[in-house]
Parts: structure tokens; sequence; C-alpha cells
């Protein structure tokens, strides 16, 4: 659902400056969306988890149901489960068109791999207020965490920062992860 241009194949930067976050209502939903594609979670200590704030109440753009259908598009647009390559497409027009309200920050959709409530926000929500953050491993978290990959198999792995593929990503750019 980002609304980069031009289009990417995979997540970018986007040189019109761009910006998105996914959020996703709960742990569960979050998880799968992230690594459900792989079915393998493999966590390093820099992984968490945190309930957002946006700074005023906004307007998002709702795809479930028939609301893709009242834009045009066909209802499988809000299950999250079309090709990049469309739901990009989509979140541009919307984006630039705002068909449902000049002041459409985002949309909210399924989650195409459990069907939880998902939102894509855009530059215009942020910053996002953090109301409570944890690492991901806190007992308490990880053990829901744990139960809810099980419950749609994705394998959950510990791994030290080395064998994480986001930290080894991180660090080949320049970043500190």
């Amino acid at each position: 659902m980002d609304h980069h241009t031009p289009p990417a194949s995979a997540p970018a930067v986007c040189p019109a400056g761009r910006s998105i976050i996914y959020l996703a209502r709960t742990l569960r939903t979050c998880g799968v969306e992230i690594f459900g594609d792989a079915q393998e979670a493999v966590l390093c200590s820099h992984w968490s988890v945190a309930a957002l704030e946006p700074p005023r109440p906004i307007v998002v753009q709702d795809l479930r149901d028939n609301g893709a259908m009242l834009i045009g598009a066909l209802p499988a647009l809000g299950s999250g489960a079309e090709p990049r390559v469309a739901t990009q497409s989509w979140a541009r027009a919307i984006y630039e068109d705002r068909p449902g309200s000049p002041g459409i920050l985002g949309v909210r959709y399924s989650g195409a791999h459990d069907e939880g409530p998902c939102l894509a926000l855009w530059e215009g929500t942020l910053p996002l207020t953090v109301v409570e953050e944890h690492p991901l491993r806190f007992a308490p978290i990880f053990q829901r965490f744990l139960i809810a990959m099980s419950e749609v198999g994705v394998a959950v792995t510990v791994a030290p920062n080395t064998e994480c593929a986001r930290c080894r990503e991180a660090i080949s750019r320049g970043h500190p992860c």
C-alpha cells in the first residue's frame, strides 16, 4: 500500500519524499504481516512492539468490505492479497486524488495473512506518539507472540544481532542497528 513514486519492486526510499508506516491492531496481525511470507521470524534484540497514537484524529480510505468498490477497485484490494504493483498503483491514486475526502492520510485494509485490521499511514500523520513500547523479547509479550505465531504457522527463532538479516542489511547501508 505504499504510495511511493516511482513505483518500487521492493520497499525503498521515495525520491518524492513520501513516507509510510504500516500498523496493525494486534500482535498476531503485525507479526504475520511481517514474517508470514517467510514463515519464520528471526528475532534479535532490536525488535520491539509499540502502541502509537496520531497527533490528531485522522481520516483514512477504508478499503475493507465494499470500501474498495466505492472507489472503483475490486474488493481484493482491501484484503492485502493483491500484487505489490497493484497496491502501489492504487495507493498512489488514493494519495493523489483523495477520492473519499481531501483529508485522507492513509488506508485501512485487512491483512493478507490473517485478515486482521491494518493501517498504512502517510507522511501527514507523523509524528506519531509512542504511548507504550516494549522489546519483543520482553517475556510477557514474547510468550503472546510465540502463541500468536504458532496459530499462523510462523516459526520463531531468537538470534544474536549478527545473525539478523535486518541488522546485517542496516549495517551494510552504513546504519547502526
